[in-house]
Order: structure tokens, then sequence, then C-alpha cells
């Protein structure tokens, strides 16, 4: 287990204990009250004579404007979701825009944090960011247990749950390549249903099951979903759930993605070769890329592989045209970074740290510490600003 996500369980209610003080005070003798009276007043007409201070708040709403250290004590959260800005820091840094809004959170509230300005909004819910669709988000919720979506448009408003009726359990989530839309997933003993979810309408656009479901883990007790665009119906057999399962390639898969995959087909001979997932597509044979390691993950379209070994001490992203290998330089969890969708920015966490990553050059720019803002885990999520 990652040590930075070793503190948290992220679709679980902390237990705070019993009350408090709840054994009778020991009686106070008259003499002793009267001192004690004697006492308070003074302060009071100290602290009447100091000049005016800020009110005192919740310490669960950390101080939005960064890196600034010294601590705040903020108004007790509200129910209804309301937002703080603040500066996250100089990112002039970057020295180019960044054509997205950056959503991280874990066990620390979630932010939105626009790269190009260096402006972080904080809202008053906690959750694991998973996916973009066009200006919203959808995170795990801590608290409730379920996924939630926030609209960028209305972060005023309280994140909508998302349900898909008719006693459908929405046990995951998988991002879509149709406007508009999500995977749902209700997990059984044998095979998965799955719904493609409207959400404008909260209705199934269409439906289709699996015998095989692939994932990523998030935190310990999260994961995220790859969309039902194939499924390994048998060992070594991909099938397309969309086209009534017809057989794509027997083989294997080099890199997992949400819509591009690195393959391996074996038939008479072995070939490594790209799949079209939308279109159950092969492309034509091609030589192994160097660098790739036990697990692989392709990213932005098919232009980068993120690779990791088992024991995930190794972190690399591979260029898949370049063949540039680009180390990260530090222990990575599962999913503890977002890519833009041309494949030029990654955004990592870590260490309460988040910065970005110009993956042509490995270029880093600090955003900020944002120390009470990225917490022990996080995810990070890339959305259309």
């Amino acid at each position: 287990m990652d040590p930075e996500e070793a503190t948290t369980d992220p679709l679980t209610q902390v237990d705070l204990g019993d009350p408090v003080g709840t054994e009778p005070p020991d009686p106070v003798r008259p003499g002793a009250l009267r001192a004690l009276v004697a006492a308070i007043a003074v302060v009071v007409v100290v602290l009447a004579l100091r000049p005016g201070q800020g009110s005192p708040a919740s310490v669960e709403a950390a101080s939005t404007t960064l890196p600034t250290t010294t601590s705040q004590v903020e108004p007790p959260a509200s129910t209804s979701s309301p937002t703080t800005t603040g500066d996250i820091g100089d990112s002039s840094a970057l020295g180019t825009r960044v054509d997205a809004v950056l959503w991280v959170g874990g066990d620390a509230p979630i932010a939105r944090i626009d790269p190009n300005d260096g402006t972080a909004t904080v809202l008053d819910v906690r959750g694991y960011p998973l996916v973009s669709v066009g200006r919203r988000v959808i995170y795990g919720d801590l608290a409730n247990g379920d996924y939630r979506v926030i609209d960028d448009s209305a972060l005023d408003a309280d994140p909508s749950p998302i349900t898909a009726g008719d006693g459908f359990r929405v046990d995951l989530i998988a991002p879509s390549a149709t406007s508009g839309t999500v995977w749902v997933a209700e997990r059984g003993d044998e095979t998965t249903q799955w719904q493609l979810l409207s959400l404008d309408t909260n209705a199934p656009v269409r439906a289709v099951t699996t015998k095989s479901i692939r994932t990523t883990r998030v935190s310990p007790r999260l994961e995220l979903a790859r969309p039902p665009l194939i499924d390994e119906a048998e060992p070594g057999v991909f099938v397309s759930p969309m086209r009534d399962g017809e057989v794509i390639f027997r083989g294997s898969i080099l890199a997992d993605g949400d819509t591009q995959l690195l393959v391996e087909t074996c038939d008479t001979t072995c070939t490594v070769r790209w799949l079209d997932a939308l279109e159950a597509k092969l492309g034509p044979p091609i030589a192994r890329p160097d660098g790739l390691l036990d697990r692989n993950e392709v990213h932005a379209s098919g232009t980068v592989i993120h690779v990791r070994s088992e024991d995930l001490l190794q972190s690399n992203f591979v260029g898949v045209e370049s063949g540039n290998i680009l180390d990260t330089s530090f222990r990575t969890s599962d999913r503890p970074f977002a890519i833009t969708a041309d494949g030029e920015w990654a955004a990592m966490t870590g260490s309460r740290r988040l910065w970005l990553v110009e993956l042509s050059t490995g270029r880093e720019v600090s955003l900020s510490d944002i120390d009470g803002v990225i917490g022990t885990a996080a995810s990070a999520v890339f959305a259309s600003n």
C-alpha cells in the first residue's frame, strides 16, 4: 500500500468516539468560585482593550490564501456547499496556457484549481475526483458512500448524487466518450450490468452486460472502472459488447486504456498492435514500445503511456511517438496524477503538494505546497474550462 494513502479509508466515515466531559465536575468551594469569577473579569477587560480580531472558526476549512503558512480559524462549515477562493501561488512560471482546470481531492476538501492564474476554489465537500464530463466532475463521496456530480457553472449548488433508477445499484463508474454521459456498473456474481447514463436526464442511453471488468485503484477502497468497450469473454478472447459479442482479438492487453489500448494479438503468430476500442478495430503490427513495465496505462488518446513496476517503486511516462521516457522520481500509487487531453501536462499529487510536469521536457512547476488543500491521499482530474 502506498504510504501516502495508508491513513485514509475513502468511503468510510470516521468514528469520533464518545462525547468528552460526561463525568460530573468536582464541587467548587465558595472562596475558589469568587477567585475564579474575578480572574474571568480581568480577562474580559483585557480582551475588550485589544484591537478587533477575526471571528473564530472551524479548523476544517483551511485557509485558501496559499502558500501562506499562518494558521487561520474559519467559520463553521455549512451544508449548502459554500466555496472560498484564494491564491495558490504564482503560476506565471508555466510559460504557456493550460486549456483545462484541475480538480483535486481525497481526504481533504475538493478544490478547483486554475493553473493559468493560480486561483483555487475550495468546496465544502470531501471526496476523490474521478471523471470529468465537460465542465462537470464526478467524485466518490466520502460521507455518503456514493458518487456525486459537481457542476463548475454552479459551484454554490449542492453536488447531485448519481442514481440509475429501477433498483440499479451503482457500484462503479467509468468515463464515456459520448458527450454528457458516464458509464455506471452494478457488479454481480458472474456478470456486470452496465448503463450509459445521461447526466442531463439521469436516464440510461443504452445497456450492456460483460463477463469481465477492468479497474484502476484510486485508493484502498475505491476503484475507477474502464468503459465496457471490450470484454474478456474467455481467457485471452476479447469481444465487443457493443457489437453483440463479436470477437475482436485473441491475445493479451499490454497497456490498458479507456478507448485506445496496446495489445498483443496471437493467432498464428503474436504481434503488437493498437486497438481502437470505440471502433473495435486493430491497427497494423508495430514494434513493441521500449520502457514498458509490469503495469501500463494509455492516456491522452494513445500519445502517452504511464508505466509502473508491480512494487510501485518505478513510475515513468513514455511518449508513444517520441519514445522519450520520463522518470516521475517518486513513489506512486495507482492513480496520483491527471493528464491533459493533449498529453502536454501531467498534474502530480504527493506529500501534500501539487505540481505540474511538462511531459515533453520533464520540466516541473510547483503550484504551491497547498497545505490544507491536498491531504495524505489524493486524486486529480482535468476538466474543461
